[in-house]
């Protein structure tokens, strides 16, 4: 066999068993691998580190996580602390939205934040239920 044949039975292996790596790694569920570590004291006796949480906080947190926000922003009037409280925005894209306010007077529609830099159709989408806009305090 030449050198071009070998080189080109190694390239093929390689792909070969890179192809079956990727396959491999696509059927794995990570989440169900846990990796463990025995701990000691001082005194060398084995500490259990692991925090068990009880199935009803478990749930009770699940649902905080699905129930939509009680809440209703104005963004005409509300401060950097209010804005962050919305699902997607934090504390530099709130100033951007009170800085655009400002420059411009305020927001007639509550659609007009997709202007703000940072304010996308998607982070709009999520948004939206929860801000309003008061027509008494418009430009």
């Amino acid at each position: 066999m030449t050198r071009q044949g070998r080189r080109g039975l190694l390239v093929i292996l390689v792909i070969s068993i890179a192809v079956c790596l990727v396959q491999l790694c696509q059927d794995v569920d990570a989440t169900v691998y846990t990796l463990t570590r025995t701990y000691y004291d001082a005194e060398g006796n084995e500490v259990d580190i692991t925090q068990e949480v009880p199935v009803e906080e478990q749930e009770q947190e699940q649902q905080e996580e699905d129930e939509p926000l009680e809440l209703l922003v104005n963004i005409n009037t509300a401060d950097i602390d209010a804005l962050d409280q919305l699902p997607g925005i934090g504390p530099a894209l709130a100033q951007r939205i009170i800085d655009y306010r400002e420059a411009y007077g305020g927001f007639i529609a509550p659609e007009e934040l997709m202007e703000v830099k940072g304010v996308g159709e998607k982070l709009y989408a999520k948004i939206a239920p929860y801000i309003i806009v008061n027509a008494l305090e418009n430009r």
